[in-house]
């Protein structure tokens, strides 16, 4: 569930604070393109003419984004996804303790949440202690033939920004252009 104190958490959350708005400002500003006019009502209208990636994504319910993402579905994702995303954060639909309580807070959350979730279905992780086989054993996914888990040892640490942008230049350099016209366009209309 929780693996860092609070004093831990906050510089987590402090350090990561300016990444952090660099880039919602950044990415923010390139999805306001399909905000002004309804653009995105061409990917639907398009995805015909590029392989209809869309189709398959809702008839099929996948690839999982995080796995395979083209421009086409990249534009899409951002187009539904991106907003949804900023809104819980900045809307007051996310739990971010502060104030005088703030330390209090923290620690309730997660007390709420042991106190409510059987204990055979929550899992204490430790992100710089557990590893892939009590993850594959908590889950309980699929093993391979002769039972072990797919993956071994602890979990890689990753980056935790712009994490699409880098796992796929390409879509992200094509995507950015769309919708760098995307504004211009706006811009030119009104």
């Amino acid at each position: 569930l929780n693996w860092r104190s609070y004093h831990q958490w906050q510089k987590s959350h402090e350090d990561f604070g300016l990444l952090l708005l660099f880039y919602t400002t950044l990415l923010g500003f390139v999805q306001g393109s399909f905000a002004m006019l309804p653009w995105g009502i061409l990917l639907q209208l398009g995805d015909p003419f590029v392989g209809s990636p869309l189709r398959s994504l809702f008839r099929n319910g996948g690839p999982p984004v995080n796995q395979v993402m083209g421009p086409w579905t990249r534009l899409h994702y951002m187009n539904i996804a991106f907003r949804r995303v900023m809104s819980h954060w900045f809307s007051g639909l996310h739990h971010l303790p502060m104030g005088s309580n703030a330390e209090k807070d923290y620690n309730a959350f997660f007390e709420n949440a042991r106190s409510r979730i059987p204990a055979e279905n929550l899992l204490e992780w430790d992100m710089k202690k557990n590893t892939w086989e009590e993850l594959c054993a908590f889950v309980g996914t699929a093993q391979l033939p002769d039972g072990r888990c797919p993956y071994s040892g602890k979990l890689p640490r990753v980056v935790n920004a712009l994490n699409f942008e880098r796992d796929f230049p390409v879509a992200f350099v094509l995507a950015l252009v769309v919708q760098l016209l995307a504004h211009y366009a706006n811009w030119r209309i009104y």
